[in-house]
C-alpha cells in the first residue's frame, strides 16, 4: 500500500500550483491542483507513482519512511568533524561601545591581561592534532584584539612555528580602529595570508547608531580609512554587519554599498541577539520573520557578484545539493574551540564569556561536552522531524535557546522563525527560476537546476568565502557511509 511519506507536506504556491515537499530528503515536486488532488485522492497512475516513489513523496508501508529516518539518526550519531576552528577571546577589553554588544556587558570578572601564550599553545595543538578534514582556522577575537598587537604577533609566530605545513588559515577580527600600517607590515612579515573581517553595519547612518566610540562619536569615518589601508596592502578582508531595527529598512542599499565601496571577499549579516541575558526588549532588535524576508531579497540580488554571504549560503547550499544540515554552531557538531582571556577552553564562545561552560583539556570532560551539546541538533526533538526547514536549520544559537528557554538543550525559537522563512522563499525562488515553457502539469527540478538557486556564492577553502564558527559539513543521505 502506498502513501504519502509523514515528511511530506504539500502547500499552495500560487495561482493553481502546489507544491510537495519532503522535509527530511529536500526533494520537492511542484504540481498542478488536478494532479495533487489525484494523488491525495489514492488515483495516481503507473508512471506518477514511479516518480512519487523515487522522490521520496510516496512510501511503501512506511518503511521507506524509517530507513530514512534511521539512516539519518545513524550518520548523525557517527557525526565527527573533528575541531576546524580555534577561536581566540584575546581579550575582555575594547576601544569602542557598541550598545548592541553581548561581550563586555556579560563578563563578570574583566580581565586586564590577554590571552596567556601557555593555554594558547595548548589549545592549539588540539586544533593541529585534530583529524578534521576541513580547512582549518585560527580566529582571533575580542572584545578588540588590535589593543595587544604584540600578543598578536607571539601568536601568529607560534602558529607559525607548529603549522609547517601552512595548512591553518589565520583571521583577525576587528572593529579596525586601531590599525595602522606598522601593524600590518609586521604580520604581514610572519604570515603573507592573513586575513581581516571588520565589523562595519552599512553607511555612515546606521553604523554610527550603535558603534560608537567612548565620547559617544561614530565609527564610520575612521573605519572607511582603515579599509582603504587594508586594501593598499592587498589583505583579503571580510565585513561583519549586524543587522537590527538601525539598518534592516534599508538593507539593500547598505549591502551594495559595501559591495561596490569596498568589495570584500565576504559579508556576515548576523542577526542581531539579546545584548544581556536580562534584556529581552532591546531596542534594535527586528522579527526574525522581516529579518529574513529582507535577507532573502538581498541575496537573490546579488548572488552572482561573487561576494560570499554564509549565513544565507549555508543554508542554500543545504537545500540545493538536498543535504541534511545536522547541526548549525561549531559547538553543536564539535568542531569549534574557544579560549577565553582567562585561557579557559571551551566549545562555545557565549558560554565562556557567561563562565557557563567547563573546560576540555580532560578526555572524559571532553566525551560529555560533545553529547551534551549534540543533543541539540533538531533531529532529537520530536516536533521537528516534520517541519519544513529541519533540514537546512540545525537549531541555531544555545545563547538565544538559555535566553528564551532558561536551558542550553532546547530550541532557539527565532532561528526556528526565520528558517522556516528562509525555506519558503527557497521553494518559490527555485519554482520562478524553473522553465516550464512546455506547460507541465508537474516539474521536478534537476539537481543542476536546484544548484543555480546557490548563484557564484561558493565556498572556496583558504579565503574568506568560508564558514567561521559554523558547521560546515552537512549529510547526504544517498552517500554510502
Amino acid at each position: 500500500m502506498l502513501n504519502l511519506s509523514k515528511y511530506v507536506i504539500y502547500k499552495k504556491l500560487k495561482n493553481d500550483w502546489y507544491y510537495l515537499f519532503n522535509c527530511i530528503t529536500s526533494d520537492i515536486i511542484y504540481i498542478k491542483k488536478n494532479q495533487l488532488n489525484n494523488i491525495l485522492n489514492g488515483k495516481i497512475e503507473e508512471n506518477m507513482e514511479k516518480i512519487l516513489l523515487d522522490n521520496n513523496i510516496l512510501v511503501t508501508d512506511g518503511r521507506n519512511d524509517n530507513n530514512i529516518y534511521s539512516k539519518l539518526t545513524e550518520k548523525a550519531r557517527k557525526y565527527n568533524s573533528g575541531v576546524s576552528l580555534l577561536r581566540v577571546l584575546l581579550t575582555d577589553k575594547c576601544n569602542i561601545k557598541c550598545r548592541y554588544c553581548k561581550v563586555v556587558p556579560n563578563i563578570c570578572n574583566k580581565q586586564e591581561k590577554p590571552v596567556p601564550i601557555d593555554k594558547f599553545e595548548k589549545a592549539l595543538k588540539v586544533l593541529i592534532e585534530s583529524n578534521s578534514k576541513e580547512q582549518k582556522i585560527v580566529h582571533i577575537t575580542g572584545g578588540e584584539p588590535l589593543l595587544f598587537k604584540e600578543k598578536i604577533l607571539e601568536i601568529i609566530k607560534l602558529i607559525k612555528k607548529f603549522d609547517t605545513d601552512d595548512k591553518i588559515m589565520t583571521v583577525i577580527g576587528t572593529n579596525s580602529l586601531l590599525l595602522n600600517e606598522e601593524f600590518l607590515k609586521e604580520i604581514l612579515k610572519y604570515n603573507k595570508n592573513i586575513k581581516l573581517i571588520v565589523s562595519l553595519d552599512g553607511n555612515k547612518k546606521a553604523n554610527d547608531v550603535y558603534r560608537n566610540k567612548y565620547d559617544g562619536t561614530g565609527t564610520y569615518d575612521d573605519i572607511v580609512k582603515k579599509i582603504k589601508l587594508i586594501k593598499r596592502y592587498n589583505v583579503e578582508f571580510g565585513i561583519s554587519m549586524v543587522i537590527g531595527t538601525h539598518n534592516i529598512d534599508e538593507l539593500q542599499k547598505n549591502v551594495e554599498l559595501i559591495i561596490n565601496q569596498f568589495n570584500p571577499s565576504s559579508l556576515g549579516t548576523n542577526f542581531m541577539k539579546h545584548p544581556t541575558l536580562d534584556d529581552n526588549e532591546f531596542e534594535g532588535l527586528v522579527s526574525p520573520e522581516i529579518y529574513a524576508k529582507k535577507l532573502y531579497e538581498v541575496f537573490k540580488n546579488v548572488r552572482d557578484t561573487g561576494i560570499y554571504m554564509e549565513l544565507i549560503s549555508r543554508k542554500t547550499t543545504s537545500f540545493a545539493n538536498k543535504e541534511f544540515r545536522i547541526f548549525d554552531c561549531g559547538a553543536t557538531a564539535g568542531s569549534t574551540i574557544n579560549i577565553d582571556s582567562r585561557g579557559n577552553i571551551g566549545p562555545c564562545k557565549s558560554m565562556l564569556i557567561l563562565e557557563n561552560e567547563d573546560g576540555i583539556e580532560k578526555e572524559e570532560i571532553k566525551q560529555q561536552l560533545k553529547q551534551k551539546w549534540q543533543n541539540r541538533a533538531p533531529i532529537t526533538y520530536s516536533d521537528c522531524v516534520t517541519c519544513p526547514a529541519v533540514s537546512i536549520c540545525g537549531n541555531g544559537c544555545a545563547y538565544e535557546a538559555l535566553i528564551n528557554n532558561k536551558k542550553i538543550n532546547s530550541k532557539d525559537n527565532k532561528h526556528c522563525i526565520y528558517s522556516k522563512v528562509f525555506i519558503d522563499c527557497m521553494i518559490m525562488d527555485l519554482f520562478e527560476m524553473l522553465d516550464n515553457s512546455n506547460n507541465d502539469d508537474i516539474i521536478i527540478p534537476t539537481l543542476e537546476e536546484r544548484k543555480k538557486l546557490v548563484g557564484n556564492m561558493k565556498p572556496v577553502s583558504k579565503t574568506l568565502k568560508w564558514s567561521i564558527g559554523h558547521a560546515t559539513t552537512s549529510i547526504n543521505l544517498k552517500e554510502e557511509d
